[in-house]
């Protein structure tokens, strides 16, 4: 059986900065998470919510580009697209 100088339970955002700052410091580390790494913040909540937002600004923006004294340019919004880049995000 391999010997750790931590064991870390919970790979979320919390774990997983706590390993790799462990890490850096030279310990040995075991990180045990039951789902996926990165936990709620990256699969469901802080990741995605921030990257519709963006997308959701920048669509606004658009909109209104005659007011920043810029030619309107056509543009569509297609939700597939939106979806890819959030899962293109998480996945990085």
């Amino acid at each position: 059986m391999a010997d750790f100088d931590i064991t870390i339970i919970g790979g979320g955002v919390g774990g997983l900065n706590i390993a790799s700052g462990a890490v850096h410091l030279g310990a040995k580390i075991a990180l045990i998470e039951k789902n996926k790494l990165g936990g709620d913040c990256l699969h469901s909540g802080c990741v995605p919510t921030k990257t519709f937002l963006r997308s959701a600004k920048i669509a606004w923006l658009m909109r209104r580009t005659k007011e920043y004294g810029l030619d309107e340019m056509p543009f569509s919004l297609d939700f597939k697209n939106i979806m890819r880049h959030k899962r293109d995000v998480i996945s990085t």
